[in-house]
């Protein structure tokens, strides 16, 4: 397959005979990265053959040639989803689109590059301001205890090193910061301010400066890199919910679908109450998981649901179960995860 690809002065010169007896050539996007040794050039590449869309990337780097299958399938969806991903690993490692405008993913408004930048200074200088960044996740523990809720819903991490990091000393600059609204502001803006009160700033508000102080090839890298993350995250969810579906389909008891995806089997629970709520059919494979459950305690947990609503099981599961032992919990709690799915079946059907 390299007998397709040929280095004329620096850049691609293809030959499509074998394109032309296999696959359809639909695409390609070149790609440079400069470095000590000399520059490397490659391609992106999509074709279409009789295994569906194929997603190339082809390199040379000293005179040699490299092929990766990045992709081949039929869904258009997985196929931009594996570009995005793959091509962001590739600028993360320093490459770079020859042709402006088709680098998509760092074409994105001023105001969102400039809080990238802005996470980016923070996190690059975050240890030089760890002993606050540690007081104010401490405190952020101890009000997430206190409202019973997670702690990334009063603040994020990248929220608490953006503040640790720049130290704002007023309402109006707590406000610039990336992450802090009105809401936020009203509610923790004053106790933030008192936790920085004479802290040294490490430059005024606002912050048009740190621009000026960030390694640009630095960041560039550090960019790529977490839409690298986040495209690695939406492919393992799109690969998960092919999985769950199939299985839902195939009435694949839990315990293997946990074996073949790694996942606890709360968080296929999860999952599979997620799909319920989109619209697809998990009853059957419900009532197959609760063959077992008497159905007098299946009557008593809808009742109950009814009652009390279904956003929240601990109350349910006091009504239904009374107080178990604790090492009874996690599996008390599967069960009215399930006949809570058919609890909500049951419902919008009602509604119809």
């Amino acid at each position: 397959m390299t007998r397709c690809l040929g280095v004329e002065g620096g850049v691609f010169s293809f030959s499509r005979e074998v394109y032309e007896m296999q696959n359809q050539l639909w695409y390609m996007s070149s790609f440079r990265k400069a470095s000590q040794d000399g520059e490397s050039i490659a391609q992106v590449q999509l074709s279409q053959g009789q295994e569906g869309w194929i997603l190339e990337w082809i390199s040379s780097e000293n005179g040699e040639l490299t092929r990766e299958r990045w992709y081949a399938g039929w869904s258009w969806e997985e196929l931009q989803l594996c570009c995005r991903c793959q091509t962001a690993g590739k600028q993360a490692a320093g490459y770079e689109p020859l042709i402006e405008g088709l680098e998509m993913d760092w074409m994105i408004d001023g105001r969102a590059m400039f809080s990238q930048m802005l996470y980016y200074y923070a996190e690059s200088r975050l240890k030089e301001s760890e002993p606050l960044f540690e007081k104010l996740r401490e405190w952020r523990k101890e009000l997430a205890l206190k409202e019973q809720v997670p702690p990334f819903i009063i603040a994020s991490n990248r929220l608490l090193g953006m503040i640790s990091v720049f130290k704002p000393q007023t309402l109006e600059e707590l406000k610039q910061l990336p992450g802090v609204g009105r809401q936020k502001l009203e509610k923790y803006g004053k106790t933030w301010l008192q936790m920085l009160q004479g802290e040294k700033q490490p430059g005024s508000f606002p912050l048009d400066w740190v621009a000026a102080e960030i390694d640009a090839q630095a960041f560039r890298r550090w960019y790529f890199q977490n839409k690298e993350k986040q495209y690695k995250q939406e492919w393992e969810e799109v690969q998960l919910r092919k999985q769950m579906l199939q299985g839902l389909e195939q009435m694949t008891p839990l315990n293997e679908l946990a074996e073949q995806t790694g996942k606890t089997r709360r968080e296929l629970l999860e999952w599979i109450e997620r799909l319920d709520q989109e619209g697809y059919d998990a009853a059957a494979w419900t009532e197959r998981e609760l063959q077992d459950m008497p159905g007098e305690t299946i009557s008593q947990s809808f009742k109950w649901f009814a009652e009390l609503g279904d956003r929240y099981l601990k109350p349910v599961m006091q009504k239904v179960y009374g107080e178990p032992e604790p090492d009874q919990l996690e599996s008390i709690y599967e069960k009215l995860r399930l006949m809570r799915i058919l609890y909500r079946k049951e419902r919008r059907q009602a509604a119809v």
